[in-house]
């Protein structure tokens, strides 16, 4: 009866290495889904700026358009103040947007890390405690019938 309990140990310390390594291949994959959306984060950002560009170039168009059409002159005094003052602040919304994105991104990469820890961590418990489990049935096995002799 000895050899059940040391195949059922066998069955079971296979159980748990592939679970462990079930576990680390399950991070693995949300990890690389995190750094994908850190990626697209990033990505995003650089869509919204690029139109924030194009909103700027047509903001200021049309201040000097309607300058221009009530007779004052674009390039001196308030008018220019005021235009400057717009690509300050479209310049500004440019700069939050990136800014934003990039402590999302490195959020996600930051968690993705963590989660490649996780998921190694979990393969070597998985090996741990099949090693656990062989030692103790060996050493139940033995002092059940080994003492026998």
């Amino acid at each position: 009866m000895a050899w059940l309990a040391i195949v059922g140990a066998g069955v079971s310390a296979l159980g748990s290495m592939q679970q462990g390594n079930e576990e680390k291949k399950a991070a693995k994959f949300n990890a690389d889904i995190l750094e994908q959306q850190a990626g697209l984060t990033r990505t995003s950002a650089e869509l919204d700026i690029a139109r924030m560009g194009k909103q700027k170039t047509r903001f200021v168009g049309s201040q000097k358009a309607g300058y221009s059409k009530a007779g004052v002159r674009v390039g001196t005094g308030s008018p220019l103040d005021v235009m400057a003052d717009t690509l300050a602040e479209f310049e500004l919304d440019e700069m939050v947007t990136r800014y934003n994105a990039e402590i999302q991104a490195r959020g996600l990469v930051s968690e993705s890390e963590q989660m490649r820890k996780a998921g190694k961590a979990a393969a070597r418990a998985g090996y741990y405690k099949a090693g656990s489990t062989l030692l103790s049935t060996a050493s139940s096995a033995y002092s059940q019938y080994g003492s026998k002799k």
